[in-house]
């Protein structure tokens, strides 16, 4: 479960007009081509596009890179004239989880994606917050294998057109093979017990946002650095 302090995470929301040819490109296409040609000039670990599970004219740009190279957030042709509807780069908290199970080859599958947003009214809360969830990742890799993602950052930039997001929020980014593979994460026994211990070590927070998404398969996950 290695992760490098120096990442960022980038996530990026718009809405298409469902009358326009850029998402007429994005249906018919069955995914995102364009993806295959980034892949060669990106220095970035991580670009993929998904659609959102509410409304299929909802499609979210993910990204990972390192702090001091990353492109992310990078105007792709078929997003340039959609409405942005959120934008958050995360740096990545270190230690926390992972953001691939496999470090040697890229990963490269459709996955359910989600997005949750949690505020706390101050650091220690946060702290704590973190210190128990933590325990509950280590867990979570060995019982859930089929949860590839399951990482977290601090929100240092952000844009919310009708999403409530806010600087120093934390967002939880999880990557499942499938349906089944989030319904098991979310009723696991552990998992439910998870949400009392928080409640019994007074941590306050506050939900802000959830969002789900199925991805293209065309990007990648997760590329090793070289």
């Amino acid at each position: 479960m290695t992760k490098d302090n120096k990442s960022i995470t980038s996530v990026t929301e718009y809405r298409l007009d469902p009358e326009s040819s850029s998402s007429g490109t994005l249906r018919s296409s069955g995914g995102y081509g364009a993806l295959h040609e980034l892949q060669v000039e990106t220095q970035d670990w991580a670009r993929e596009f998904a659609v959102s599970d509410e409304d299929s004219a909802h499609i979210m740009v993910y990204e990972k890179g390192n702090l001091e190279s990353s492109s992310t957030r990078t105007e792709l042709p078929l997003v340039r004239a959609a409405h942005l509807l959120m934008h958050a780069t995360l740096f990545d908290i270190e230690g926390f989880g992972w953001w691939s199970r496999d470090l040697e080859n890229p990963q490269r599958r459709q996955l359910s994606l989600s997005l949750t947003g949690l505020r706390f009214p101050d650091e220690s809360n946060k702290d704590r917050f973190l210190e128990h969830s933590q325990e509950h990742a280590a867990y979570c890799w060995d019982a859930e294998p089929d949860t590839l993602i399951y990482s977290a950052g601090i929100v240092t930039d952000c844009i919310g057109d009708g999403i409530d997001i806010e600087l120093g929020d934390l967002i939880f980014v999880m990557g499942c093979t499938d349906e089944n593979a989030v319904e098991k994460h979310l009723n696991d026994p552990k998992h439910i017990a998870l949400g009392y211990q928080l409640h019994d070590a007074g941590v306050k927070l506050k939900p802000t946002f959830s969002r789900t998404y199925r991805t293209a398969g065309d990007g990648f996950f997760f590329v090793p650095a070289t």
